[in-house]
C-alpha cells in the first residue's frame, strides 16, 4: 500500500494461551505454505510450552494470528518495536528474520557504560559508548582505552547510527563530575580535590547510574564502604560510683 513499514508473518497461528498449574498452554494451528512437499501435514493442537517462551507469551497471539496477511508495524513505530519486542522473541529463541536495510535504517541501541577507578593522585572516570558489538570510546576521545577511536568509512563501525544526544549528555555529566580531564586521558577528580570527591561518593555514583551503567574497582569501591567506626567500652569505679 502507500505506507511503509515491516510486515511481520509467521507459520504459526496462534488462538489462545492458558496458564496452568504446572506451566502454560497454547491452542495452535500450522498455517499452510508454498511447499511443494504434497505429503507433509501441519500440526496442529494443544502444546504445553516450556518457560523458556514465557518472555513472548504476552506477544505471541498478537503476532501469531489467523490474518493471512500477517501484522503491520509501521515504519516509525518500527524503532520501538525492535526495542521492546524483538529481544523477548530472542530471548523465548524465537527465530527472526529481519531485512538488512530494516536493520540498518532502525539502528542499534546505545549503551552508556562508566568506569571507576582509584589511583595515588584521585578517582579517575572513563566513558564508553556500546551499540551491539560496537564500542566508542566518549572519555578520552583521543586515546584508545576499551573502545573503538574514530572509525574509517571502509569499516562496519562506521555504518553504525550512533545516538549524538545521549553520546552527549554522558560526555557532559562527566564534565561536571570530574573537574579535570582531556581528550587524551582519562576524566579526574583529583586527590586534594574533597568537595569534588565527596561529590562523587554522595551523589556522583547514583547520577551516573541514571544514565548508564557503572562498573568500579575494588580501589575506588574501598572508598565507598569505609571501616566502621571502633568502639571501646571501659567501666571504672569512683567513691563508690560506676563511670
Amino acid at each position: 500500500g502507500t505506507a511503509s513499514g515491516v510486515r511481520i508473518t509467521s507459520n504459526q497461528s496462534i488462538s489462545d494461551v492458558i496458564n496452568g498449574r504446572n506451566g502454560f498452554y497454547i491452542f495452535s494451528r500450522e498455517r499452510p505454505d508454498d511447499s511443494t512437499e504434497t505429503d507433509r501435514i501441519g500440526i496442529d493442537g494443544l502444546f504445553r510450552c516450556t518457560d523458556k517462551l514465557r518472555p513472548a507469551l504476552q506477544v505471541l497471539p498478537d503476532l501469531c494470528s489467523d490474518d493471512p496477511d500477517g501484522v503491520f508495524i509501521a515504519e516509525n513505530d518500527w524503532p520501538m518495536f525492535a526495542r521492546t519486542i524483538v529481544p523477548k522473541l530472542t530471548e523465548a529463541g524465537i527465530g527472526f528474520d529481519i531485512p538488512q536495510e530494516v536493520t540498518e535504517a532502525v539502528g542499534t541501541e546505545c549503551r552508556i557504560e562508566f568506569y571507576l577507578d582509584r589511583d595515588l593522585y584521585g578517582i579517575t572516570c572513563e566513558a564508553v559508548a556500546k551499540y551491539g558489538d560496537f564500542t566508542f570510546q566518549l572519555v578520552p576521545t583521543a586515546k584508545e582505552l576499551r573502545g573503538v577511536i574514530n572509525p574509517d568509512s571502509r569499516s562496519r563501525a562506521s555504518q553504525v547510527k550512533r545516538d549524538l544526544s545521549r553520546e552527549s549528555f554522558a560526555v557532559q555529566v562527566v564534565r561536571q563530575l570530574c573537574p579535570t580531564w582531556s581528550s587524551i586521558d582519562v576524566a579526574r577528580v583529583k586527590e586534594e580535590d574533597e568537595q569534588a570527591i565527596l561529590l562523587m561518593l554522595t551523589d556522583g555514583v547514583q547520577i551516573l547510574k541514571s544514565v548508564g551503567q557503572v562498573f568500579a574497582t575494588v580501589a575506588f569501591d574501598g572508598m565507598m564502604q569505609p571501616n566502621p567506626p571502633s568502639v571501646k567500652v571501659g567501666l571504672s569505679i569512683d567513691s563508690n560510683l560506676v563511670e
